[in-house]
């Protein structure tokens, strides 16, 4: 098991365990096995249902219906948060070690990296890579700049995020001070909860929320980031978390 370390920009000290080869292993092949289906069932449905004329026209077609599965993983990460529907199963999912939520063009290197690492390696690159880089990453992870992070298992709130001020702490948000003690206890509530799940979504809303009610920007703070800034800084101005 290897500590996933991030210290944000606001020193937001954030641990998350990644996943170890045999979570990664066993949601490729969950995510193989989907795949197989998905050829399985697709060539039924045309030999069943087209007729052809010629060999060429059989494989155009099989070639054009093939193509989800060559996007398999970057439409599924794009569209689940950095999951597949085998990581999702897992419980496991890709972060930016900057803290900040991966976005496209993080899960497009990774996706074409997949070429070294998986398909003319047999995935002997990525299990190397792996085993031997200090966060457990692919060469495309290396490149995104992300990891693998797993969602089981996670320890409590302030195992994880330092949420105790330093003497020397100066606050970035004064408007904090003006949440109700009823406000404060509802964001730090989801707030755990959208830690524990890996819930990017639930981090969103929150941000939001927070934004107008307070009338401020995060600024360039990922979502997580600026959340516990602002409990912090309550917790600064009322000592009351």
């Amino acid at each position: 098991m290897t500590i996933l370390a991030i210290n944000t920009t606001q020193n937001v000290n954030i641990n998350f365990t990644t996943a170890s080869v045999g979570e990664r292993l066993v949601a490729y092949i969950l995510d193989a096995i989907i795949l197989f289906c998905y050829y399985f069932l697709v060539s039924i449905l045309v030999n069943q249902f087209f007729q052809f004329d010629d060999q060429w026209s059989y494989i155009g077609l099989m070639m054009f219906l093939m193509l989800p599965m060559m996007f398999y993983t970057l439409i599924f990460e794009s569209l689940m948060n950095g999951q597949t529907p085998g990581k999702r199963v897992m419980k496991i999912k890709v972060v930016k070690i900057d803290g900040f939520e991966a976005g496209f063009t993080d899960y497009i290197s990774r996706w074409l990296m997949r070429l070294i690492d998986i398909t003319f390696t047999s995935g002997v690159a990525a299990v190397i890579s792996i085993v031997l880089s200090e966060r457990n990453q692919r060469l495309g992870d290396m490149v995104a700049g992300t990891a693998v992070i797993s969602l089981k298992q996670r320890t409590g709130l302030y195992n994880t995020i330092q949420v105790d001020l330093h003497e020397s702490y100066v606050p970035i948000f004064p408007a904090a001070q003006f949440l109700s003690d009823k406000d404060a206890t509802i964001i730090k509530s989801n707030f755990e909860t959208a830690y524990r799940d890996g819930n990017y979504d639930l981090f969103y809303k929150l941000r939001v929320k927070i934004e107008d009610v307070l009338h401020i920007q995060k600024g360039n703070m990922s979502d997580l980031e600026f959340i516990n800034v602002i409990l912090k800084d309550f917790n600064y101005f009322t000592g009351k978390l």
